[in-house]
Order: structure tokens, then C-alpha cells, then sequence
């Protein structure tokens, strides 16, 4: 298999929101060796899997609409990539809050 790494960084815009706002999570990837083929966002406690779309330049976003039973609280968001191979890469985490 060919070697699928990077390093990513996230961010949710804004990191606070209510139920029925909507939100723009990106995704930024450097240092990319091997193919990207998708860039997930992921909240398992919640079912939510979502795959972002390509902005260019190895930047990743996707807007998304609170829903309107989601819990208030922290919420812990992942994102991560997949290669052309099936590979997943490296994870980060991102604290978003729900008033």
C-alpha cells in the first residue's frame, strides 16, 4: 500500500450555535503524501458522518444545519481523510458548543 499521511487542522464557524443555525466546518491539509479521495466530519455519539467538499488547495469545507433536537452542551466534532486506497489518516477533534 502507498503511504497516506498529512497533518490537518479544523475549525467550526463560529465554535457556538443554537439548534436550526448553521455552521461552516473547514478542513485544512499540508504536507499531503498519497491521494485524498474524501475528507469526513464525524460525530459518532450522534450518528452524524458528513464528507466535505474541496475548496482548492487542500482546503475542505461543508456547510451544516444544527438540528433542532440536538442536545445542548460540548460536542466533540472529528475530522480525517481517506485515500484513493481506503486508507484513513491522521484525526483531529474540535470542541463545538449548542446553546
Amino acid at each position: 500500500m502507498d503511504k497516506f499521511n498529512y497533518n490537518i487542522k479544523a475549525e467550526i464557524i463560529p465554535s457556538t450555535a443554537k439548534s436550526g443555525d448553521t455552521v461552516t466546518a473547514k478542513v485544512y491539509l499540508s504536507d499531503v503524501e498519497g491521494e485524498v479521495k474524501n475528507v469526513y466530519v464525524s460525530v459518532p455519539a450522534y450518528g452524524i458522518w458528513e464528507v466535505l467538499r474541496s475548496a482548492g488547495d487542500n482546503t475542505y469545507t461543508l456547510n451544516y444545519t444544527i438540528p433542532w433536537m440536538a442536545p445542548y452542551g460540548k460536542c466533540e466534532v472529528n475530522f480525517y481523510a481517506t485515500s484513493v486506497n481506503g486508507q484513513r489518516g491522521p484525526s483531529t477533534v474540535v470542541q463545538f458548543y449548542i446553546q
